[in-house]
């Protein structure tokens, strides 16, 4: 609608809805599971994720109709050990995460609510990997501190699967991300947590 249209009707309906039929619907799946296992100064955790979305967004005419479905697979895994060492007690941790990703897109033309001809199709492959080390020393009673480093690799492969072109561009990039951070808990009630640490994204 108008500003107008909506200010003086605002329940009317625009003539573009009433031929396009404009509407969004969307479907999501997700299965995961998750393992662990504990020990007196050692823990392992252990996951992995399937999702499939399917997406489908009817637009106003000039916009044409796009319909896409995503499949996204993910895993993790985790290792932590506690020891002693130079007089503190402290806890080692490793962390591997994976994740993996489809998707489908399809533009059609929007012909008065109907899907009319194919004028654009993509894909898209999300790849992002991370390896992540971190210990944590108990300095004092009290006083803590983390010290961390995660390096991380993404690769993104886009491809225009519209026959004849089928071109495929491909982005990549890779950075190594420290973390250190610091808590003072003087009771079971307070505590005081300061960090510092960088952050990089992955290209999209």
């Amino acid at each position: 609608l108008t500003l107008a249209a909506a200010q003086t009707a605002p329940r009317s309906v625009s003539g573009e809805a009433l031929r396009d039929h404009p509407s969004r619907v969307s479907e999501v799946w997700r299965i995961a599971t998750t393992v662990s296992a504990r020990g007196a100064d050692r823990e392992f955790e252990a996951g992995a994720s399937l999702a499939r979305t399917d997406d489908r967004f009817q637009q106003l005419q000039a916009n044409g109709t796009s319909r896409s479905r995503s499949d996204d697979a993910a895993l993790r895994a985790s290792f932590a050990q506690r020891f002693s060492a130079a007089g503190f007690r402290q806890q080692a941790r490793i962390t591997a995460q994976a994740a993996r990703g489809w998707r489908d897109l399809r533009r059609e033309r929007n012909d008065r609510g109907l899907a009319g001809p194919l004028f654009g199709r993509d894909g898209l492959a999300a790849t992002t990997a991370s390896l992540t080390v971190e210990d944590s020393i108990a300095v004092t009673r009290t006083v803590s501190a983390t010290i961390a480093a995660a390096r991380i690799s993404a690769r993104r492969d886009v491809t225009d699967r519209l026959a004849p072109a089928c071109t495929t561009q491909r982005l990549g990039a890779a950075a190594t991300v420290p973390q250190a951070s610091v808590r003072w808990a003087p009771t079971e009630v307070f505590a005081v947590f300061g960090g510092l640490s960088r952050a990089v994204e992955p290209p999209t």
